[in-house]
Formats: C-alpha cells, structure tokens, sequence
C-alpha cells in the first residue's frame, strides 16, 4: 500500500496524527478520525480514536461484521469519555480495511472514501451518517460489503466533507491521471483546494495499491513447457549430427581423441612422442631426470654342510636297510630287525 496523507486539524502538515495508515503482511488499514467541539484544552479527541482503531484490527485483522461491530463501538466510547456537559465532543470517521484481495470501508458523519478503477470512480461513501459521540448510536454508520480487487489500478482517497465542497469528482479523477505515485496525487489535490479555501480545515489521504501480476492459463503454460521440450531434444539431435558429419575435435589437452575403426577393429591411438634414451645405469642423466640406482649385490651361495662319520645316507636308506630284505626271488620279505626281537632275560 503506498499512502500519503496531509491534515490540518491537529498538528497540521504531512505527518498528522489523526490521519494514519499502516501495513501488516497482506491486511492494511488507512484511518482518518476529525474531531469537532472538543474541551479546551483536552484536544487529541482525533488522535485517540484513530489509535483505537489501529490497534483493534492490527490485533486481529478481519473484514467480518462482528470485527467491524466491534469496532464502531470502542470508536465510540472513545469519544463519549472525552464529552462534558458543556461540550458535546463529536467524530467523523473513515476506516479503509484491505486483506488479501479484498476491502471494505466503514464512515461516520461526513468522512468520505472514495475507489477509483483505472483512473475512474467506481463507488464512493454516502457521507450522510451520524457522527461517533452524536447520541443516535442505533444508526448504522456506512459500510461497504467485502469487496474484492478489479484488475487494473486500484486506488482510494478518503477525505474530509469540506474537501468535498470545493474540489469537484472529475476534478479528482484528472489529478490522478496525472499522478504516479500517492505523494503527487496528494499534492495535485492539495493545491486544487487552497487556491479556493483557506479557512476550513480539512484532510486528504490518499492510496496506491500494487497491482497484481497478470498470470498465464495453464494451457498456455503447458505449451510452453512443451516447445521447450522439443527445442531441446532438437537442439541435442542437431549436435549429434554435426558431430558426425565433420568429425570430433580436439580434446581437452589438445590432442585429437581416439577414434573408431571399423566394427570389430580395436581403436587406434595417436602415436606417443619419443623419449629420449636413458643413461646407463649408474651414470647420471641429464638436468631434471631422477638418477638410475645401481643394482644390488648378489649374496654368494651357502657352503653345503659335510656329513658326520657314520652318519646314515639318508632317513628313507635307513628305514629301508632296517626294515626289509630284498630277496630276487620271493620279492621283498619283512625281516624282524634283531634290535626289536624280545629280551629273553625278562
């Protein structure tokens, strides 16, 4: 929401306090409270009021009838604490409420909203109803019903009953065709009533609401999605067959990548570059290439161990002499070796 607003009933300039709006996510509200016949020296009735207003629906932002209800009448014993038997405080008040999509309005005595659709009027507060504090609290103040944003530029001004006698409607619909912002539509309006006023005190405020972006339908979304699909895989094939048509380029580092022979052929490699011959081994090569080692001395080979006098051929020659007899013509006969016969002296 961008708002300006201007106010000479109380604390006269651009920053009033009887005149004020204030944002909260997606709920707004912009309240203008004018006092009349207020106590000497207790003036503020205007400011009071507006700040009752501000803090009701901030706490709990609704645009339901009993929100509103409720509303009107903490306004209206605002006012009623200021009255004494000698001055009969009174209020006029406007109360422009968004949420979402969707504003309503409440005015009292002769405070009027007017909603301009792309530049025009659309609708407008009577201004016609009893005034907060007046004593005829069973009339009803005028309330627009919930109404829900046009597309287009949605504006609002609210404005006091003595704006309205010296600047005409199509006098308002020409300052903001001229407008871009609040603050320029404020000052056109402005300068359009003190050149015909300059004793009636009044206020303006006025309201820009951004407009909503324009959404695409779903179909036309999905056809979108679809040609870009097709672009894609057009794009892809496309590369493929350039690719094949004028052969594969170089690779990464330079060299041309390897290519496919014939099916069933291996691959063939691009030769490697020479490399220049070692040195000897034991010889030192050229600056930067890392030495050659000399190779290991061989160990000599171990000296075989003499056999001890007496000692046996072998393990299988013992156990043949000891436990067999050849014999060339019954073969091979198992003879008790003499040092296994039993001991006869046991």
């Amino acid at each position: 929401m961008d708002c300006a607003r201007y106010s000479n009933y109380l604390n006269p300039g651009f920053d009033p306090e009887n005149v004020r709006c204030e944002t909260k996510g997606s709920n707004s509200i912009a309240v203008m409270a004018l006092p009349y016949n207020e106590p000497k020296g207790r003036e503020g009735l205007g400011r009071k009021v507006t700040e009752v207003v501000l803090q009701h629906y901030m706490r709990r932002p609704s645009l339901k009838e009993i929100g509103l209800q409720k509303m009107t009448e903490f306004a209206h014993d605002a006012v009623c604490v200021e009255q004494s038997p000698g001055y009969a405080a009174e209020c006029d008040l406007a109360v422009l409420m968004t949420q979402g999509n969707k504003f309503r309005w409440i005015c009292t005595g002769g405070a009027r909203i007017f909603y301009f659709l792309n530049g025009q009027i659309m609708d407008s507060s009577s201004g016609k109803t009893p005034r907060l504090g007046s004593g005829r609290e069973k009339e009803m103040p005028d309330v627009l019903q919930e109404t829900e944003f046009t597309k287009g530029e949605n504006s609002f001004l609210v404005c006091s009953d003595t704006f309205c006698k010296y600047v005409k409607e199509a006098e308002m619909e020409n300052a903001l065709a001229a407008s871009d912002n609040a603050e320029d539509w404020l000052q056109a309006l402005k300068n359009l009533y003190e050149d015909r006023c300059t004793e009636e005190p009044f206020a303006l405020m006025t309201v820009f609401m951004p407009q909503k972006r324009k959404r695409l339908p779903k179909k036309a979304v999905i056809a979108i999605i679809i040609a870009l699909v097709v672009l894609a895989v057009g794009a892809f094939f496309a590369l493929g067959a350039a690719r094949r048509r004028n052969g594969p380029g170089q690779g990464p580092d330079g060299r041309p990548p390897q290519t496919q022979g014939e099916p069933g052929t291996e691959p063939t490699h691009p030769p490697e570059p020479e490399r220049p011959d070692r040195p000897p081994q034991g010889q030192e090569g050229t600056p930067g290439e890392r030495p050659t080692q000399p190779p290991r001395p061989t160990q000599p080979p171990r000296p075989e161990k003499p056999e001890a006098p007496g000692q046996s051929a072998g393990p299988d020659e013992t156990v043949i002499q000891e436990f067999f007899t050849l014999s060339p013509d019954a073969g091979a006969t198992a003879a008790p070796d003499a040092t296994m016969a039993p001991d006869a002296s046991l």
